[in-house]
């Protein structure tokens, strides 16, 4: 969907939807054209979830199987096409709606009006999941044993620096792996005195960067 500056709001993504609606549509032509895939399945998180549901009630002719809703919850001061409670009443589609037990407030005070939409619209394909323990972002299988991977690969690969993640899911070589454990590793040849590794803040003192690869949480204290 299209990114805007980091100080807009929420609600401000609403101003976007059409167009993102207009680059779902691309993609599903361009599956159909070149891949022959008529049929497709939409996925979106958090305002990508809201996405994909306002596109599937807009959209009823659409050639989508079905939607997965992940962390989505609502934006209360935004059009109601970022309220899903409001979209899933136009939505016969299947729809999988899955969040955390942790997850935002925003997405687990709004499950049962998501729920109470879907039944209103007839939807028996709606299914609500909710995953324990897991936050907005989701605790992927392997990350309560981080540091012993990262020990394993230090002892295997000495001397080469690792940086990682964890993510609701891993494609690789043709296949995805979702709601099981993965896990990928991507090498690359960079000289040593070109790039500095780091976790939380620090100075880079006398090292001049020219780009940065950040992967962060909004809520870090210190970000």
């Amino acid at each position: 969907m299209p990114i805007l500056d980091n100080e807009a709001t929420s609600a401000a993504y609403g101003a976007t939807f059409p167009e993102a609606f207009e680059r779902i549509d691309a993609g599903i032509r361009y599956l159909k054209e070149k891949h022959g895939i008529g049929d497709v399945v939409l996925l979106g998180h958090s305002i990508g979830a809201i996405t994909v549901v306002a596109y599937a009630a807009r959209h009823p002719q659409a050639p989508v199987r079905a939607v997965m809703a992940v962390s989505g919850g609502h934006v209360a001061d935004g059009p109601d096409t970022m309220q899903p409670a409001k979209m899933l009443k136009d939505v016969r589609r299947p729809v999988l709606d899955i969040y955390g037990g942790a997850d935002f407030p925003e997405v687990l005070t709004q499950a049962p009006a998501r729920a109470a939409a879907a039944k209103a619209a007839g939807n028996r394909g709606y299914q609500a999941v909710t995953v324990p323990d897991a936050d907005h972002f989701f605790t992927d299988h392997y990350a309560p044993h981080a540091q012993a991977l990262l020990d394993a690969l230090r002892l295997r690969w000495p001397g080469v620096s690792w940086v990682g993640t964890v993510g609701v899911g891993v494609a690789a070589s043709g296949v995805e792996y979702f709601d099981e454990p993965a896990l990928a590793l991507m090498l690359a040849a960079l000289p040593r005195g070109r790039f500095r590794v780091f976790s939380g803040a620090r100075p880079l003192a006398a090292f001049e960067a020219d780009t940065a690869l950040v992967h962060a949480d909004g809520n870090t204290p210190d970000l």
